[in-house]
């Protein structure tokens, strides 16, 4: 019988906090394959989003010294798109989580906001160690991690990028 004590609820807290986010992946992802999820499109400015998602996930990267660069078109302080700002900054929260995860220690984050005509441009660089080749083309999969060991120093449960995708979709993105 273990003791209680602070540590002892931290790491209960953190437990069920992991289990609760990988039940409502799970459970976004089901309301995708079955078109129930909604998406609630309003004027969203795509650029601050991104700039506080940077701000919000700036902690967990300073933990591994990692550097976070902001790079937009021609200095875009605003760019407005049509999206549902809860689902958006999901998109990137997982994409910006898996880049700190799986960038090297002391390593960069580029993250860049273009517009071409009608689209939005969204690019996200970080340094070591890189996704292999041959696992690109699996990468949005279900449950598909390179760090084929599933161990939980790095990483998640395979579902984030997955989510990335149908969220892209959702808003008629690539």
């Amino acid at each position: 019988i273990r003791e209680p004590n602070s540590e002892t609820y931290d790491r209960l807290h953190r437990g069920v906090t992991r289990l609760n986010r990988l039940v409502e992946d799970l459970y976004d992802l089901s309301r995708y394959d079955l078109g129930t999820l909604t998406i609630i499109p309003k004027k969203v400015d795509i650029a601050e989003l991104v700039r506080n998602e940077i701000s919000t996930l700036q902690h967990e990267a300073n933990k591994k010294n990692l550097n976070f660069e902001e790079n937009t078109d021609n200095n875009i302080s605003s760019l407005f798109i049509q999206g549902d700002h809860q689902r958006l900054q999901q998109l990137l929260s997982n994409v910006l989580t898996n880049s700190i995860w799986y960038t090297q220690n002391g390593g960069t984050i580029s993250v860049e906001l273009s517009r071409t005509d009608n689209k939005v441009i969204l690019d996200v660089h970080d340094t070591k160690p890189g996704v292999p080749d041959k696992a690109l083309p699996r990468l949005f999969n279900r449950l598909y991690r390179v760090d084929q060991s599933r161990g939980r120093n790095v990483g998640g449960s395979g579902l984030g990028l997955a989510i990335c995708k149908q969220i892209t979709l959702a808003h008629q993105g690539t």
